[in-house]
């Protein structure tokens, strides 16, 4: 954005203060997305990974940047194959876009809803990441929820609106 004052500038992030309020900028993209995405077999696609800002393991969508030159459709179908191996089976739906933490960072996630088609590569993510692939039935997807220990809110965020879309 324009009249914001860099603070401090890293690998993948800056931190910006633009009318005295301070937040964070990825470097590459202000976009990003994640997959809500069902196999044949009705089970929802999720990864498990590390993350160090909260300090334990997170389930979650698959999910990732959008890079330059990419559409928000091609990056999620992308992000999909590299972290679970899971190809689209058809074009992406988009669910909802909406600021990932509008008091933090410039960020807009679009997460979509996606079917896959049989997985045809191991997954895991790209260079160091360390993502498990991890397959919950529908019907579990609550239990499997209560009993992570922690879960990144654009997973019951996509589920509570594909519910009530019936």
């Amino acid at each position: 954005m324009t009249g914001a004052e860099e603070l401090y500038r890293g690998e993948h992030l800056r931190l910006v203060r633009r009318r005295g309020w301070e937040y964070a900028e990825h470097l590459d993209s202000t976009a990003s997305v994640a997959a809500f995405a069902t196999t044949g077999a009705g089970e929802v696609v999720l990864v498990e990974q590390w993350r160090e800002p909260v300090g334990r393991v997170v389930l979650e969508l698959p999910a990732g940047i959008v890079d330059p030159g990419e559409t928000p459709e091609e990056a999620v179908v992308r992000e999909l194959l590299e972290e679970t191996g899971y190809p689209a089976a058809g074009p992406p739906k988009l669910l909802r876009a909406w600021p990932i933490l509008a008091g933090l960072t410039s960020s807009v996630m679009h997460v979509f809803r996606i079917d896959c088609g049989p997985r045809i590569g191991p997954g895991g993510g790209l260079d160091d990441e360390q993502i498990a692939v991890r397959l919950v039935p529908v019907a579990q997807l609550d239990e499997a929820m209560a009993a992570a220990a922690a879960v990144d809110w654009h997973l019951p965020a996509a589920l509570h609106l594909l519910r009530g879309r019936g």
